[in-house]
């Protein structure tokens, strides 16, 4: 069924066509672009290229090439009106819808925040975890005020921050300590190592010294004395006698104060093996310090070396 049409809404069109009318009679095709302009004023925007030029006007466009009107396309008073209006009602249906929305977002943010400081879920939570919880919740609801909680986490932060910063540089001291120590007992030891080195070779050098002081070089004189000597062996389990012929050799060692003297026996026995007797005597009249004798060194028959 075909709904019915009402005179009003005849009359409300045909008076806008004539408006509109009206408005485009002013400029025609072909009128220049100064006589657009004393009609319309200056065009809000407009667009040149190549002789060619586009003047925008709230009421719609005109255009012109090579300075006269190719086209007009305007719309009347009354349509800008209502075009005006329609546009600030769709601005106020919109501005409502944001502040339902808004409300509805703070009524849920309050409901949140509630239940957050009610459960207590973030007191467990490091520092960095609460600002970042609170900064998040501000950027959703924005509505809902979290400047308290947000400091007091920023202010839990940067004293962990500073506990931090203060356990970090006693770390990095401590370590700079532990190397210097071992740095200075590096050169202890090596000072150390030094000095028994410099120990070792003074009491070297003083050995080679007391050597050098008390070591002398005596001729050996050799003196020969033979001596014949013929016995008689007895012995308690044989009845048996056997005679024995020796020879007795005495060698002086040195001359003065240090000298040695040594007698060798060698006897011939007519039964048993032959045996050799050796008795040695040193006479020394060296003073009490120069007692220590080291060693006697021998160097045939050309002389000894007495080193003490």
């Amino acid at each position: 069924m075909k709904r019915p049409i009402h005179l009003s809404m005849i009359t409300a069109a045909v008076l806008a066509a004539t408006v509109a009318g009206a408005v485009e009679a002013t400029i025609a095709i072909g009128d220049t672009e100064a006589a657009v302009l004393e009609a319309l004023g200056e065009p809000s925007g407009y667009i040149r290229m190549d002789g060619m030029q586009m003047l925008y006007y709230d009421r719609g466009h005109v255009k012109i090439n090579d300075g006269v009107v190719s086209e007009v396309s305007l719309i009347s008073d009354a349509q800008l009106t209502a075009r005006r209006k329609a546009a600030e009602d769709e601005r106020m249906r919109k501005a409502q819808r944001e502040a339902e929305r808004r409300n509805e977002l703070q009524l849920e943010g309050l409901a949140i925040k509630r239940r957050m400081l009610e459960s207590g879920e973030l007191d467990g939570a490091t520092a960095q975890n609460q600002v970042d919880a609170w900064s998040d919740f501000r950027n959703r609801y924005p509505g809902v005020p979290v400047e308290t909680q947000l400091a007091s986490a920023l202010q839990r932060l940067e004293l962990q921050l500073d506990r931090n910063r203060t356990e970090a540089e006693g770390r990095q001291r401590d370590l700079e300590i532990q190397l210097r120590i071992a740095e200075l007992q590096e050169r202890v030891a090596r000072t150390e190592q030094r000095a028994r080195d410099a120990e070792q070779r003074a009491r070297d050098a003083e050995d080679d010294s007391r050597r050098s002081r008390y070591s002398y070089t005596y001729p050996v004189n050799v003196t020969h004395y033979p001596v014949q000597t013929s016995h008689s062996s007895h012995h308690a389990h044989s009845p048996a006698t056997s005679s024995e012929t020796c020879t007795t050799t005495k060698t002086t060692f040195g001359t003065g104060a240090i000298r040695q003297e040594v007698t060798r026996t060698t006897c011939a026995p007519t039964v048993s093996s032959s045996r050799t007797v050796i008795q040695s005597r040193l006479h020394t009249e060296i003073p009490s310090r120069h007692l220590g004798i080291t060693a006697l060194h021998m160097r045939g028959n050309a002389g000894a070396r007495i080193t003490f």
